[in-house]
């Protein structure tokens, strides 16, 4: 059983600030199921508000627990965490990788949102390399409207439009970016401002080594069966528009998850010789396109990792002139 003092006293402490806990007044808007695993209450810490998930069963799982946490943020409008009377070290690396925020009290806590990372019993920071992890989708949008941005300052209220993320998944992938050390945010009044740590040439150069490829699969398909000229051309198409590398005969284009999934169920064949390649993405390939292209810096992701020195030159050649002073939106 967690004690509410427990949570208030061991958060106070390793904060060094005022925390305090009250009990939700009226239930959340939420599915039934929700109310029955968690137990909710309002926390303030710092004067500022959020809320707490105490769990009460012990098989809800991480991916469980994400969808849940995404549901009660967007209905409360709060960034929420959970608690848990104890974890295991596989449990809480589970957490960490689905970017949940917890606390276990008396032993650890992970609030990125306040810029807490793990503290262990003994009182000693435990150094958990979040650097070498690969961004989330959201924070890796989030990082491509900074880099197509004009302004040096964004508004951390119109990211969530930008991307076309909730505000709580916008809220954390800014927390994201800025645990990898990428952006700084800075305060004006109740609202958060945020600006790179350096220019988009640097910045660039380090989100290169946490972004991934948008590309989750992979099609050939025969072009009788859509209309391929209305999706975003992709792929070495696209890297032929933009530089001197002559592409395949085949077009490739660029689909969401879900644009793919209805063209499956409609009958669309995945054959061995088709004459339209497809790229399945992780997110909206249109997002930041131009005159029908990918996006630049998506499509350097998505080839990034071939090989072919021709393709390495091409790719060199697709950013071209981007340096320090200069960054071609």
């Amino acid at each position: 059983m967690i004690e509410l003092n427990s949570v208030e006293k061991y958060i106070q402490k390793t904060l060094g600030v005022m925390v305090e806990v009250f009990p939700t007044n009226t239930p959340l808007a939420v599915p039934v199921f929700i109310n029955q695993l968690y137990k909710f209450y309002r926390v303030t810490i710092h004067d500022k508000r959020y809320l707490m998930m105490v769990i009460d069963s012990a098989e809800v799982t991480p991916p469980l627990i994400k969808k849940h946490l995404d549901i009660v943020e967007n209905e409360a409008n709060l960034n929420a965490f959970i608690v848990l009377e104890k974890i295991d070290s596989n449990f809480r690396d589970k957490l960490v990788n689905q970017h949940i925020p917890f606390v276990v009290p008396g032993n650890q806590m992970y609030l990125p949102f306040i810029g807490v990372d793990f503290r262990e019993r003994f009182g000693s920071l435990v150094g958990y390399e979040r650097k070498s992890e690969k961004l989330s989708v959201a924070a890796q949008l989030t990082a491509l409207y900074f880099l197509h941005s004009d302004s040096d300052v964004y508004r951390q209220a119109d990211i969530a439009l930008k991307i076309n993320y909730t505000k709580m998944s916008a809220s954390r992938a800014v927390d994201e970016l800025y645990e990898h050390g990428l952006i700084k945010i800075l305060k004006e009044g109740k609202e958060n401002l945020i600006t790179l740590n350096d220019n988009r040439y640097v910045f660039w150069e380090s989100l290169k080594k946490v972004m991934r490829s948008p590309v989750k699969h992979r099609y050939s398909i025969e072009s009788f069966r859509i209309d391929y000229k209305k999706f975003t051309t992709a792929g070495l198409s696209a890297l032929e528009r933009l530089t001197d590398i002559t592409a395949p005969i085949n077009p490739t284009i660029a689909m969401t998850i879900k644009e793919w999934g209805r063209l499956y169920d409609a009958g669309v064949a995945i054959v061995k010789h088709g004459d339209v390649d497809v790229e399945v993405w992780a997110y909206d390939p249109d997002l930041f396109s131009r005159e029908g292209l990918v996006n630049k810096y998506s499509l350097y992701l998505s080839l990034m990792s071939n090989p072919d020195e021709r393709i390495e030159m091409a790719l060199d050649q697709l950013l071209e002139g981007d340096n320090f002073g200069t960054w071609p939106r």
